[in-house]
């Protein structure tokens, strides 16, 4: 199986292409020999403290953790 080698998640302030900016969470996914991928979740909170979920954008990312120590690749 091909799993990912590192996962990181952090809140953040995101335009989407409509170009509105939001609260999102990021979850970025990186693997030792292939792509880096970073996931954005839309999210809004209501007013009795509900959250409201947007749809997961997924777009190419550079990585940022390199837990495998040399950089992509090693």
């Amino acid at each position: 199986m091909n799993c990912p080698r590192s996962l990181s998640a952090k809140p953040l302030a995101f335009t989407p292409a409509e170009g509105k900016q939001t609260k999102a969470v990021n979850v970025l996914i990186e693997h030792r020999r292939a792509s880096t991928v970073a996931l954005y979740l839309p999210w809004k909170r209501k007013l009795f403290g509900d959250h409201i979920f947007g749809e997961v954008m997924a777009l190419p990312a550079k990585p940022e953790v390199h837990p495998w120590g040399g950089g992509v690749g090693a």
